[in-house]
Order: structure tokens, then sequence, then C-alpha cells
């Protein structure tokens, strides 16, 4: 399994780190290679090209390996394109697992190189795994894979629930205009008037300064606090101490800070994009809003502050909902699926 460093931030280490201690080391002697991680673009640049050595001689290595790389746009997918040729030149099984809100744009956009290569490597793959069923509808646009399998993020289910009763509204992201920080901030600025204990926590990478900005502007920068990428034991402290989760994005795939605070019963106010509706619905596991709709947001975040028993319904739904569709043991069973419906050994017949 190749993907990023397991110490990276974002979305697909956190995916990584889930699968990585999971019961497919085991099962099927996972060896998890980790190619860039964080750090300056140099640290980056080496940690990629010695990464990217170590799966192409592991991949020589092991004849009858099985090779699951975790793809998302741009540098990601130019090295897992390396190594999805090198692995079918030689002979081996491969599962292209995509992530990516964007990777669409990635893939539509691009030179007739890319684009090219785009449609080569999902077709090539003996699998393809995307996060949601609109998401297969978005692949079979730039490509024709034989195996198109929906499979959702596995996320780790706490013994404990958030306290819904806390007066915190947490936001975990990268700060930037796709997730629809401002309108998040602007919201709350347009309700928390009545709402005096109440805060909104911002917990992610990205520059800060602008929302910084948009809280001083509305009066409200004591009630906002914005804390930075937190490591994941950090996220699930903060997590305790809130009882309401918000994304209001406008492009996602299917992000797992979203499906951690389901998991937690957290009461999640979310916009129904990429693999999201799928999840949460209206209503029942949570609340779902317009993206960019600022008033739809400040309305959907008032019904909640307001009514800690409609908190506590709507989370107990999504704690529910991710145990029994996106644990960590009900997603590994549907990758072990995937693993055993490819033609064994592989095409080289090398044992």
């Amino acid at each position: 399994m190749v993907g990023p460093r397991l110490d990276a931030q974002g979305g697909i280490a956190a995916v990584a780190r889930v699968l990585a201690q999971s019961r497919l080391k085991d099962d099927y002697e996972l060896e998890y290679l980790g190619l860039s991680g964080n750090g300056s673009l140099l640290v980056r640049l080496g940690q990629s090209s010695l990464g990217l050595a170590r799966a192409l001689f592991a991949i020589a290595g092991y004849p009858r390996a099985l090779v699951h790389l975790h793809v998302a746009s741009r540098g990601s997918f130019w090295r897992k394109s390396v190594l999805g040729a090198w692995a079918r030149l030689l002979g081996r099984r491969t599962v292209v697992h995509l992530h990516g809100a964007l990777f669409h744009q990635f893939a539509a956009e691009g030179s007739l190189v890319r684009r090219s290569a785009v449609a080569r490597m999902f077709g090539d793959a003996d699998a393809v795994i995307v996060l949601s069923q609109s998401w297969t509808e978005r692949v079979r646009e730039f490509s024709q894979p034989s195996s198109l399998v929906v499979i959702p993020n596995p996320v780790g289910i706490p013994a404990q629930t958030a306290d819904r009763n806390a007066h915190a509204i947490l936001f975990a992201g990268r700060l930037g205009e796709r997730k629809g920080v401002a309108t998040l901030v602007e919201a709350f600025a347009d309700v928390c008037v009545g709402f005096p204990q109440w805060r909104l926590v911002l917990c992610g990478d990205g520059p800060d300064a602008p929302i910084a900005a948009v809280a001083q502007r509305r009066g409200i920068a004591g009630c906002v606090d914005l804390l930075g990428w937190q490591n994941p034991s950090q996220l699930a402290r903060i997590r305790e101490t809130s009882s309401v989760f918000c994304l209001p994005s406008h492009d996602e795939g299917l992000p797992v800070a979203l499906l951690e605070a389901m998991a937690a019963g957290m009461c999640c106010v979310v916009s129904p994009v990429g693999g999201i509706p799928e999840h949460v619905i209206d209503g029942v596991s949570g609340r779902l809003v317009r993206p960019g709709d600022r008033a739809d947001l400040g309305q959907a975040l008032r019904a909640v502050m307001l009514d800690a028993s409609e908190r506590v319904r709507l989370g107990d739904a999504a704690r529910l909902h991710v145990s029994e569709e996106c644990s960590t043991d009900a997603v590994t069973l549907k990758i072990e699926a995937v693993y055993a419906g490819l033609e064994w050994p592989p095409r080289s017949g090398t044992e």
C-alpha cells in the first residue's frame, strides 16, 4: 500500500493510518510505504524521491504483490502513475484508491498528456475504489475502469461520545475558500449575539489571517479560536468538548473530519457536496445547508445551538450510521472483498 507518510497532515494520511493498523496488515501481510509528508518543499521532494525508489524496489521484489495506491491530484497522481505503470509492467495487480475533492478538475482541465495519463492509469487498474456514488459518475467522465467500487473512508469509533451540552462549534479542515470557512465565521457572527457562551473553534492548516480579519471586522474575535493544525490526539480532545461540527464546503470527496465527528456523536451541520449526502440525511443524522448560503447556515446553527436535545438526537443517529457503515472493520471487509475478486496469482504467474 502506497500513500502519504503516516505522520503527514490531511485526510488521506488519516485514512492510511487506520488501514495500516487494520486487519489488512495480518490478512495480507500489508507493507505500507509512505512517500511525501510535512515540511518545506525541499524536504518533501527528498521524501518523495526516496519513498518512490523504495516503492519501485518493493514492487519488483514481491512477484505476488498486490499494489494498492492512494491517489490524489498533482504530485500524488504523477508519483502513483509511475508506480502503477511499473506494477503493471511487472504483472502485479493494482488497486487505485481515489481521494481528493477536486480530482475531477485536475483530470479535465489539464493538458492532453495529463488527461491521457489519468485515463490510462484508471482504465488499466484492476480495481478503482471511490469514496461515494457521486464519484463513480465523475470517474467515468475521464476514464472507463473495468471495476469501480464505492467504499467510504474508515473511521475509529471512540468509546465515549462528545459532550453534547458543550457550547462550542468545531470546524476541522484546511482554512480556505473551498471549505467555506469565511462563510462560517460570517454566519456565526450573525447568530452568536444571543449566545454569548458559545465559541467557534477553527482547526486546520492554511492562511488564518483572512479568517481572523473577518472575525475582527464582525466584532467576534474574542469568540473565535484559531488553533491551527491539530494532530489526531489533539483533535480528539477538542471534539470531546465540542457539541456541533460544521463543514460548509463547496466541494468534497468524503471528509474524514466529518466521519470522525459523526463517530463521536457530534451534531453535524454540513453542505450536501461530494459523498456527504450519502451519509448525512437532513433532519435525521445532521443538518444540510446550501454551500455558500450564509443565511441558511446561520439558521441551521441557531436551531441546534438552541436545542440540546436536538443535538443529542442528530448526534446519536450519526454515530450509529458510521458505526454500521464506516467503522474500520466494515471498511476493511469491503476492501478485502475487492482484493478477493482479483484474479490470483497475478498475470505473470510467478511465485
